[in-house]
């Protein structure tokens, strides 16, 4: 007996193939042909033209600098002398109320 293939199912049902999609390649694109006799133009780089340079005035630089460094220094300094001042009085603080306090003493003392 020959075998009966099976009726096939719904449209709903039915499993739907996946197309393989097909690898393409690349069509490369024609170059068109320039025509013979027109030949490409050089581009000249034009030359820029140098600027006559400024004469430098030295000394007047030179006093600006000077003038710059001792400014710097003085302010170090006055840094540093604020500084001194606040440890001192930091220092102190403690020391000037021992001190006073045996002043007071004495002065009861006496």
């Amino acid at each position: 007996k020959k075998k009966k293939t099976p009726p096939p199912p719904p449209p709903h049902k039915q499993k739907k193939k996946h197309k393989k999609k097909k690898k393409t390649t690349k069509k490369k694109k024609k170059k068109k042909k320039k025509h013979p006799t027109k030949k490409k133009k050089k581009k000249k780089h034009k030359k820029k033209k140098k600027k006559p340079k400024k004469k430098k005035n030295k000394k007047k630089k030179k006093k600006q600098k000077t003038k710059k460094n001792k400014n710097q220094q003085t302010q170090k300094k006055k840094h540093k002398t604020k500084k001194k001042h606040q440890t001192k009085k930091q220092k102190n603080t403690t020391h000037n109320t021992k001190k006073i306090n045996k002043q007071k003493k004495k002065k009861i003392k006496k």
